[in-house]
C-alpha cells in the first residue's frame, strides 16, 4: 500500500500572559525568575515542564500547578500558576547517641524564604563527645536582580579526630556566587580562610606530632557540574557529573592543590519507587612549592563518607601507634538500590541495598 500524510502546521501561540496566585507570603518575583517562560514567548510544553520542576525545588510550595487557558485571540494562551505555601521557618532541638560523635546535642534555626525574598538565613549549634559548632549563613538566590546566587559562612569549630589521635580547631568565612552557564549547567566560585589549630594528643605518634601548631589558610576555588535530574533533592531519573578544584596558597601558610571529580546516574526500575543508582568520585591533592600536604588536609574514608566502616577506618596508618593519617588519593563508587518498606511515602523513608569499593592511598611523609 502507498500512503501519503498531508501536514498542515497550525498557527504558533504565544504566551499573552502569567498570573500567580496562592502566595500569600512569597513574592510575585521569586516564582517568575524561576519560570522558563515570560509574557510574549511562544508557547512550548517542555519548558512549562521544566518551570513546575524549578518552582518545586525551591522548597517552599506543597503544591504547585500551572494551567494552560485561551487568551484573547486564537494565537494568545495564557499560564495561570496556582501554588500552596508551607511553612519554610524551622526550630529545631535534638539530642542523640551516633556512632560516629557520641552523645550529641543540637540546636539551630533556619528560615528559607526570608521576608518572602527567597533567602536563605540559618544559625546552628552542635555539641557531641568529638565535636563542638557554631556556625552562621546567609544565601542570596538573586544577588543584584541577576541570576547569581551569592552566599556566606561564619563558623567556629573543634573536633577530636580519635582515629588519629589529634584535635584541630577552626575559626574562619567563606563567601561564594554561583551562576548558570546554560539550563543545567552551574559553576560555583568560592574563597575562605580560616585559622587552624592542630593539637596531638600525648600519646600521638611523631607523625601526627609533627604537625602540631597554628597556620592561616586560604583558599580560592569552584566547582562546575552538569545536573540533569528530575529532582534535586530526591532523584529518580538523570544523571550529574562535576568537577570540584580548590588552591590553597593566596596568602597563608599552606600550599596546595585538591581536585575531586564525581559522577551519577539514577535510574527507575520496576516502578517509581524502585530506584537504581550508581555514584563515584575520584580525589586528589598535591602539595605546591615544594610543601607536604598535611594531616589536617588529606583525604579520609570511612563513617559517612564509607559506609560500614568506622571514621578514618580505611587508607595508610601510622604502624606504630595505627593512628589514620589520611591520604592524598582518594576514590570510591556505590551501586545502591533503593527499596519500598511499606510506609507512607509522606514519610520519605525507604529501605536501601548498596555495595561500595575504594581505596586510600599515597601520602605525603610530614618534614
Amino acid at each position: 500500500i502507498s500512503i501519503t500524510y498531508d501536514i498542515g502546521e497550525g498557527a504558533r501561540v504565544y504566551v499573552e500572559r502569567v498570573e500567580i496566585s496562592g502566595n500569600v507570603r512569597t513574592l510575585d518575583r521569586v516564582i517568575r525568575r524561576n519560570m522558563r517562560l515570560a509574557e510574549g514567548d511562544a508557547f512550548n510544553a517542555a519548558k512549562i515542564r521544566r518551570s513546575k520542576q524549578l518552582i518545586e525545588e525551591l522548597g517552599f510550595f506543597s503544591n504547585v500547578d500551572i494551567r494552560q487557558i485561551p487568551g484573547s485571540t486564537a494565537d494568545r494562551s495564557e499560564l495561570h500558576i496556582s501554588i500552596q505555601e508551607k511553612s519554610t521557618g524551622e526550630l529545631t532541638f535534638g539530642a542523640g547517641l551516633s556512632s560516629d560523635s557520641g552523645v550529641l546535642g543540637s540546636a539551630g534555626v533556619t528560615e528559607k524564604n526570608l521576608l518572602g525574598r527567597g533567602q536563605n538565613l540559618s544559625l546552628r549549634f552542635q555539641v557531641s563527645g568529638r565535636d563542638q559548632l557554631v556556625e552562621a549563613s546567609l544565601d542570596e538566590p538573586y544577588f543584584l536582580n541577576r541570576d547569581v546566587s551569592a552566599g556566606f559562612d561564619v563558623y567556629n569549630t573543634a573536633r577530636e579526630f580519635r582515629e588519629s589521635s589529634f584535635d584541630r580547631k577552626l575559626i574562619g568565612f567563606g563567601v561564594r556566587a554561583s551562576y548558570p552557564i546554560a539550563e543545567f549547567l552551574y559553576q560555583q566560585i568560592r574563597y575562605g580562610l580560616r585559622s587552624e589549630t592542630i593539637l596531638p594528643f600525648s600519646d600521638a605518634s611523631n607523625t601526627i606530632k609533627s604537625n602540631q601548631g597554628e597556620s592561616v589558610v586560604s583558599t580560592l576555588g569552584q566547582s562546575i557540574f552538569y545536573k540533569k535530574l528530575d529532582n534535586k533533592l530526591r532523584p529518580k531519573d538523570g544523571y550529574f557529573v562535576g568537577l570540584t578544584s580548590d588552591v590553597a596558597g593566596l596568602g597563608g601558610d599552606r600550599r596546595w592543590l585538591k581536585n575531586k571529580i564525581e559522577a551519577g546516574f539514577y535510574e527507575k526500575l520496576w516502578s517509581e519507587d524502585w530506584i537504581g543508582s550508581l555514584k563515584g568520585e575520584v580525589g586528589f591533592i598535591a602539595g605546591l612549592s615544594g610543601q607536604k600536604v598535611g594531616i589536617a588536609d588529606r583525604f579520609f574514608l570511612g563513617g559517612q563518607s564509607f559506609r560500614g566502616f568506622k571514621t578514618g577506618g580505611l587508607g595508610p596508618r601510622d604502624l606504630a601507634s595505627g593512628n589514620a593519617i589520611g591520604g592524598n588519593l582518594s576514590y570510591s563508587a556505590t551501586a545502591q538500590l533503593s527499596v519500598p518498606i511499606g510506609l507512607p511515602k509522606e514519610l520519605g523513608i525507604s529501605g536501601k541495598a548498596f555495595t561500595t569499593i575504594g581505596s586510600l592511598t599515597d601520602v605525603d611523609e610530614a618534614d
